[in-house]
């Protein structure tokens, strides 16, 4: 729901550029995108339906958008039910290592297509 409140960018740059959000200093220094540069622009074009705009921001943002309706979904189902918000297969060390992996894979997708473009 936020992220339908907000203006996604029409450059596709990402709000983290615009005040009061600031700019983002690894991006700053470096004048790559960090993992999460155009995340918050990827949900506020995936709360308008407009997926491949959402994918150009960032390759994370539509899993990501997706998989924040399914915890919610999922989690008020085990808050209601007591088996509690997350899942087994969501608490280990494992998935931590699953995650990290998916977001490194991400960025450097990300990267690729900053720099082909």
């Amino acid at each position: 729901a936020g992220s339908w409140l907000l203006q996604p960018n029409a450059d596709g740059t990402g709000l983290q550029n615009a005040p009061p959000y600031g700019l983002c200093l690894f991006r700053a220094i470096t004048h790559l995108p960090c993992p999460f540069c155009g995340l918050t622009t990827s949900f506020t074009l995936m709360s308008r339906g407009r997926v491949l705009e959402a994918l150009r921001c960032n390759v994370l943002g539509p899993p990501a958008y997706l998989l924040t309706w399914l915890g919610l979904l999922t989690g008020t189902y085990g808050i209601i039910t007591r088996r509690g918000a997350l899942p087994r297969w969501l608490k280990g060390s494992r998935a931590a290592k699953v995650i990290i992996a998916i977001i490194a894979v991400a960025w450097a997708v990300n990267i690729y297509i900053h720099l082909a473009l």
